[in-house]
């Protein structure tokens, strides 16, 4: 295989786990699924290119708060992995840094996932039963 298409599959299906516009990517096939977290998690672990489309999704007020909230989480985990390995370069916290690189590593994954969480909580206050009072 020819080097060029080494690195164009790496970055299809790797590099692009990392990139900027990876909660873009959830959030279209959270979309594209009418968010439904059974469908978005079956339809995620099919999905083998990250890379964004060139048609630009509308997104609803809703959807622009799930964004916010993916790359929140995504800067505050990242921040919390380059402390921990800062700590742990320092003797500070026993197993910072592996776990900070691990922290890296693993945040897509992670945040795959996380970005359900409201969704979920939004469907369990729809499906308690109203008090009256």
């Amino acid at each position: 295989m020819k080097l060029s298409k080494v690195l164009n599959y790496l970055n299809r299906h790797l590099f692009s786990l990392y990139s900027y516009n990876y909660p873009r990517v959830l959030l279209k096939v959270l979309v594209e699924t009418d968010y439904s977290e059974r469908m978005y998690l079956k339809n995620l672990w099919k999905k083998k290119d990250f890379t964004l489309s060139k048609q630009k999704a509308k997104l609803t007020k809703n959807s622009k708060r799930l964004l916010l909230y993916a790359y929140a989480g995504i800067v505050l985990e990242l921040v919390l992995a380059i402390f921990l390995i800062v700590m742990g370069l320092r003797n500070k916290v026993t197993g910072g840094a592996y776990f900070g690189i691990a922290l890296i590593i693993a945040y897509p994954l992670i945040w795959a996932h996380l970005i359900l969480l409201p969704i979920y909580f939004r469907n369990i206050d729809k499906a308690l039963p109203e008090t009256t009072s």
